[in-house]
């Protein structure tokens, strides 16, 4: 059982890189504009966007004030980040 929610987990955070990556460059800006705007760096904001790595969630809701997008367009709705965002 802990696999599956391993794989899920994965899937996720790749789904929430590839709309994050096609929600910044609908507005128009660069991985460095984004990075500037978090405060964090270029790297981190690409490690996101290939699923690497996955934002917490503060910064989704920051990510989401940004591209001016609610967080379950940016977050899979069985996300725990979505979970974390409404407690």
């Amino acid at each position: 059982m802990r696999y599956a929610e391993n794989a899920a987990e994965v899937m996720n955070t790749m789904q929430t890189g590839q709309k994050l990556q096609k929600l910044r460059l609908q507005a128009n800006l660069t991985q460095e504009q984004l990075a500037e705007k978090l405060y964090v760096s270029r790297d981190l904001v690409s490690k996101w966007e290939n699923g690497v790595r996955r934002p917490d969630h503060k910064t989704v809701l920051r990510i989401c004030e940004i591209l001016s997008v609610s967080p379950d367009e940016l977050v899979q709705a069985d996300d725990n980040i979505l979970h974390e965002l409404s407690e």
